[in-house]
């Protein structure tokens, strides 16, 4: 993301707000969008007023939501997008899937950033929408994109992640994602077990182009305690030829 305080245009600032509240879990007030961005209080205030105004956000206990305006320019990306509408109809031809919560996901700065999901249909699924991001490093499928980049681009990225302790098992450091995606590589897929959020795991694999690189991710989430190991091999295996397919699509 373009660091706010670098451009002096409103509309840079406003896309800002907006990038931080899509990416929080939670509703954040002024005073955490200024400690985050940066920008100065009247700035923030005056931005917030007009994106109120606008639709886009909305006051929640005592901070601030993205609301309804966003909505359709999501559904306008995820229409004119056509790698979306590909992982839309595959992932419903993947049997081993059906049910479960899927994710569409590309890099994005030191991020992952959900472009597509196919909501789980199971009591205790767990769904995710697109523009979510989260970091790198904590999901599946942000370290199966980053194991199959070329060194030369791989390790600048490792450098400048953002260390964030999601979890007590959120990655710490440079030198354990760099040993994690040792075996992400030598298996072919990677995994975010409890990484992201208690209880959650995920299963993700990158989706190539015509010369190796990853062009997108592919992740499948469920809750922990609901699947066997048989449950997870074939979540594994399923989530491993979604991304195949992608790819050869």
């Amino acid at each position: 993301m373009t660091d706010p305080a670098s451009k002096a245009p409103a509309v840079a600032r406003a896309f800002a707000i907006l990038d931080a509240l899509a990416a929080s879990t939670r509703p954040l007030g002024i005073a955490d969008l200024v400690r985050q961005l940066g920008m100065p209080k009247s700035t923030t205030h005056g931005l917030i007023h007009t994106l109120v105004a606008e639709g886009a956000i909305r006051p929640e206990n005592g901070g601030y939501r993205l609301d309804s305006r966003v909505l359709p320019w999501a559904t306008g990306f995820s229409q004119q997008n056509e790698m979306v509408g590909r992982f839309l109809q595959l992932v419903e031809a993947e049997p081993a899937l059906e049910g479960e919560t899927a994710m569409l996901s590309v890099i994005d700065g030191v991020d992952v950033l959900y472009v597509a999901t196919r909501p789980g249909s199971k009591p205790l699924s767990v769904n995710f929408k697109p523009g979510v991001r989260i970091p790198l490093q904590c999901t599946a499928s942000g370290k199966a994109m980053l194991s199959v980049l070329d060194e030369a681009e791989r390790a600048p990225r490792i450098a400048a992640l953002r260390f964030e302790t999601l979890t007590a098992h959120s990655l710490a450091d440079p030198q354990a994602v760099a040993q994690a995606l040792v075996q992400v590589r030598a298996q072919g897929y990677a995994t975010d077990d409890e990484e992201t959020a208690q209880g959650l795991l995920c299963l993700g694999a990158a989706v190539r182009d015509a010369h190796g690189q990853p062009v997108a991710g592919v992740a499948v989430s469920v809750v922990k305690s609901t699947v066997d190991a048989a449950r997870r091999q074939a979540l594994q295996d399923g989530i491993i030829n979604l991304s195949h397919r992608l790819s050869l699509a």
